[in-house]
């Protein structure tokens, strides 16, 4: 962050509260590729607390959302871009084959050694392992990693989205 240029200075963001038991010197680290890799654990903590969160406290569809899910409707949409990982679009109606995002999803993932997707039975676990505060694995390759279809830093931008 940047402290606005009247001399204001660099502003440093307070720690995640899901992280701070991590010690972490920077909590950008739980979006860095290679950092995941080797210590996937913090993240899952940020993404458990994340998941309560929207589950306690969801956030609900806008009007603009309807407006483009209308759009959709009435054949006018080539395609729904969007930076944010929060599913209004499909709460929304949006078909999910309209829906580009951006960034990526907290709800579903891929196994960084295999690269294969879950099943949806498969994501489900996925997801309920991160809420059970473990680390999620690969049940095909009966191991390896799994990880959020999030873009983290230094990675490619899915090719639809480019």
């Amino acid at each position: 962050g940047g402290g606005g240029g009247a001399g204001g200075g660099t502003v440093k963001k307070p720690m995640h509260p899901a992280l701070a038991p991590f010690e972490l010197p920077d909590q950008g680290l739980v979006f860095d590729l290679d950092f995941f890799r080797d210590r996937p654990q913090p993240f899952y903590a940020f993404l458990d607390h994340e998941l309560r969160a929207r589950a306690t406290s969801p956030a609900k569809p806008t009007i603009a959302h309807y407006f483009v899910r209308l759009l959709a409707e009435k054949g006018l949409l080539l395609r729904d871009y969007t930076q944010n990982t929060d599913g209004l679009e499909e709460r929304a109606g949006i078909a999910d084959e309209l829906v580009v995002q951006a960034n990526g999803s907290l709800y579903s993932c891929r196994c960084l050694d295999c690269k294969e997707r879950p099943t949806r039975d498969g994501e489900r676990v996925y997801l309920q392992t991160v809420l059970e505060g473990k680390v999620p694995r690969c049940l095909r390759c009966r191991g390896g990693l799994l990880k959020p279809d999030l873009a983290f830093y230094a990675e490619p931008l899915p090719p639809v989205v480019l």
